[in-house]
């Protein structure tokens, strides 16, 4: 009777280690897909939060670096606009502007014929929140050399007053050699401040 028995235990025996191989297995699966899976879900997102979160402090730290170059940057602009600034004319001052261009032309060794505002054609260039910006045309008739003539322009289009020279023409003259004949335009541009 053992003998038959003893083929039943172990048969037996063999079973319950299959049904506790199957029952590990069925909780693993669902451990796995009841409570490990959201688990590795939110490590998955928490870590793509730490690499945004990592990315934004390099980021500050590099902005804190370069902060200074970027205050003096600041200086400088404020500087550059202050001159800017200053290089246009208010409109009160605009006249002044015929006194400045006979100087630049005497220094140069022009001789003015004829300088006077052209009446009724100022333009509006801009207008923003500081005030209008006008181009102010004055018409102009000198005479010079050719090398006196680009000395003169050369100091009009460099001055710290901003100016252009617009619709120039250079004509030989005459009773001279060495002179020549230059009409132009001459804008001179002026703000009327709000």
């Amino acid at each position: 009777m053992d003998k038959q028995l003893l083929p039943k235990i172990e048969m037996t025996r063999q079973l319950s280690y299959v049904l506790l191989g199957f029952a590990i297995i069925f909780i693993v699966i669902v451990d796995f897909f009841l409570i490990m899976r959201p688990q590795l879900q939110a490590l998955a997102s928490t870590r793509k939060k730490i690499v945004e979160t990592s990315q934004g402090v390099r980021e500050t730290k590099d902005n804190l670096q370069r902060l200074p170059v970027l205050r003096e940057e600041i200086v400088n602009l404020k500087d550059k606009l202050s001159r800017i600034e200053n290089s246009i004319l208010p409109k009160e001052e605009a006249i002044m502007m015929i006194d400045k261009i006979s100087r630049l032309a005497a220094k140069s060794s022009i001789r003015i014929n004829q300088i006077a505002p052209l009446n009724n054609a100022e333009t509006r260039v801009l207008s923003n929140e500081h005030g209008e910006y006008f181009s102010l045309p004055i018409a102009l008739s000198a005479e010079g050399g050719y090398h006196e003539i680009g000395t003169f322009f050369y100091k009009l289009e460099n001055d710290e007053t901003f100016m252009s020279i617009d619709n120039f023409e250079i004509m030989k003259d005459a009773g001279s050699v060495k002179k020549n004949i230059v009409t132009a335009t001459v804008n001179v541009f002026i703000v009327k401040k709000k």
